[in-house]
C-alpha cells in the first residue's frame, strides 16, 4: 500500500484521477471499514454528473454552484465516499433542499465571519417569531434567509450536517451545523474548501489519523505546529494549533520535548500539552503531571486533572496521595475537578478530605466536595456533618447534601428528611429529591 503521488494543481483531469486513486487507497487501508461512516459509503463513488444537468439545475434554482463542487461531480463522482456518512448524490441534494432563497445573501445570512453573539441574536429572533402561530410565515422566511448560503451535502448523523457554502467569498467552503440550533452552538467553520475537505479526509485515513472529529481540528503536521506556534497571536490560535496534534497517529521526540517544555512555560496551554502527551506518550504526560503536583502549580493541576481522570484506574490512582497533599491550596471553583478526581479513585475515603472540606469557603467548590464525600464508602461516618449541611440556610448546599445522602440508610436521616419536607413543602425540586431519599431510607432502622 502506498499513497498516490500528490497532484498540486486542482481542477484538472490529473487531479481528478489523483482523487479517485486516493479514495481507492483509503478503502484498502480501511479494509475492515472501521472508520466512522465507512460501512455506509464503502469507499464507493457514483458515476459522474453531466455538466448540462448541473447547468439546468442552476437555471431552475437561480443559483450558481461552486466551482470545486461542480468539478468533483462532473470529473470524480456523484456522491458516495466522503467524510462521515459520505457525500450526497446531486439528485438527493436537489430533492431535499427547497430553500427559495438558495444562494442569495441577506443581512442575516450565515457566513464564515459569523460571531457567537450574532448567532445568539439570530436564535433569539427565531424564538420570538416562533412563539406565535401568526408568525409562522415570518419564521420560515427568516430561517430560509439565514441559511440561504448553505446547502447540506452530507451528514454526520443525528442532527449534524456537512454544509457547502454557495456564494460570495465563502463559496466552496465547508461548515458543519447542528440543527438543534442552540444559542451556544453556531455553525462550525472547518476552514477548508470543498476539495481540501474531500482530499484531506482520504489522506488522513491513509496516514492513520484519528477520524471521528474530522474537520473540527486543524490539519497540521508536527513540523507545521512547531514552526507556526510562536507566530500565533491569540490564545485561541495557540490552543487550536496544539489541539491539531490529537489527529496524528504518533509524535516524534522533537514534538514531545516541545510539549514538555511548553507545559511549564505557558500555563494557559498546560492542559492541552498534558492531554496530548497522555494520549501520545503516556509516560511523558504522567511525568509532567507529577511535576505540576510537586511544584504545586494549582491552576495547571486543576485544568489538567480531567485528562488524568480518563486514564485506567490503576494508572490514575497513583497520584491520589499527592493530590490530597495539595487540597489546602485549592479554594477556587476551578478546584471542582480535583474533588471529582478523588471521587473516581478506588481508595477514596471521605475521611481523607473532611478536614479540608470543612474549611472551604467557596460555595460552588463546597457543593462538589460534599457530593464527593457522599459517594465515599465511609460517608455515613460523617452523617452528622451531612445533616448540618442539609439544615444549611444556603438552598443549594442543603440540596447537594440531601442528594449525597439520598441513597443511604441511617437512623438519623429520616428525622431530618421530615424536617426538610416541612420546610420545603412548596418546592418541587427539593420534594422530588426527598421522595427518593425517604424511600431509600426506609424505616430508618440500622445503618
Amino acid at each position: 500500500m502506498s499513497k498516490p503521488k500528490k497532484v498540486e494543481k486542482q481542477l484538472t483531469d490529473e487531479y481528478a484521477q489523483y482523487l479517485r486513486e486516493l479514495i481507492e487507497e483509503a478503502g484498502r487501508v480501511d479494509a475492515g471499514r472501521k472508520i466512522f461512516g465507512a460501512e455506509k459509503h464503502q469507499y464507493r463513488i457514483n458515476p459522474v454528473v453531466n455538466m448540462a444537468e448541473i447547468r439546468r439545475a442552476e437555471e431552475e434554482r437561480h443559483v450558481k454552484f461552486p466551482e470545486e463542487y461542480v468539478f468533483y461531480l462532473t470529473k470524480v463522482g456523484n456522491g458516495g465516499a466522503g467524510p462521515y456518512y459520505g457525500l450526497y448524490p446531486f439528485e438527493k441534494v436537489l430533492a431535499e433542499d427547497r430553500n427559495p432563497y438558495l444562494g442569495q445573501i441577506f443581512e442575516q445570512t450565515v457566513t464564515t465571519q459569523l460571531t457567537k453573539e450574532q448567532w445568539r441574536e439570530h436564535m433569539r429572533m427565531l424564538d420570538e417569531l416562533g412563539e406565535s402561530f401568526e408568525t409562522d410565515a415570518d419564521y420560515e422566511e427568516y430561517q430560509s434567509k439565514l441559511f440561504s448560503n448553505m446547502m447540506p451535502i452530507g451528514t454526520q448523523g443525528c442532527t449534524y450536517d456537512n454544509m457547502l457554502m454557495l456564494s460570495g467569498g465563502d463559496a466552496d467552503r465547508i461548515m458543519y451545523i447542528d440543527w438543534n440550533m442552540e444559542e451556544d452552538g453556531p455553525p462550525f467553520d472547518t476552514g477548508m474548501t470543498f476539495l481540501e475537505w474531500m482530499e484531506g479526509y482520504f489522506e488522513d485515513i491513509i496516514d492513520g489519523c484519528q477520524m471521528r472529529s474530522y474537520g473540527y481540528r486543524l490539519r497540521r503536521t508536527q513540523q507545521q505546529v512547531l514552526e507556526q506556534y510562536s507566530s500565533c497571536r491569540t490564545l485561541v490560535a495557540k490552543r487550536q494549533l496544539l489541539d491539531s496534534l490529537f489527529r496524528l497517529k504518533e509524535l516524534g521526540d522533537e514534538t514531545i520535548a516541545f510539549l514538555e517544555e511548553l507545559a511549564f512555560e505557558d500555563e494557559e496551554v498546560t492542559d492541552v500539552c498534558c492531554a496530548v502527551l497522555l494520549q501520545m506518550r503516556q509516560e511523558k504526560g504522567l511525568e509532567v503531571f507529577g511535576r505540576l503536583l510537586a511544584e504545586k502549580r494549582i491552576p495547571a493541576i486543576c485544568s489538567c486533572i480531567s485528562s488524568i481522570r480518563r486514564l485506567p484506574m490503576e494508572v490514575r490512582t497513583q497520584f491520589y496521595r499527592q493530590v490530597l497533599q495539595i487540597l489546602e491550596e485549592i479554594q477556587s471553583e476551578q478546584g471542582k475537578s480535583v474533588y471529582r478526581y478523588l471521587m473516581d479513585c478506588e481508595q477514596f475515603r471521605a475521611g481523607d478530605i473532611v478536614g479540608h472540606v470543612k474549611r472551604i469557603e467557596n460555595k460552588e467548590l463546597l457543593r462538589t466536595a460534599i457530593y464527593a464525600m457522599g459517594n465515599a464508602r465511609d460517608a455515613l461516618n460523617y452523617v452528622d456533618l451531612f445533616i448540618e449541611w442539609m439544615k444549611s440556610e444556603d438552598y443549594w448546599i442543603a440540596h447537594t447534601a440531601l442528594q449525597a445522602m439520598s441513597h443511604k440508610r441511617h437512623e438519623k436521616l429520616m428525622p431530618v428528611y421530615r424536617w426538610m419536607d416541612e420546610k420545603y413543602k412548596e418546592d418541587s425540586t427539593m420534594q422530588s429529591n426527598l421522595r427518593i431519599a425517604m424511600k431509600n431510607c426506609g424505616d430508618g432502622q440500622g445503618v
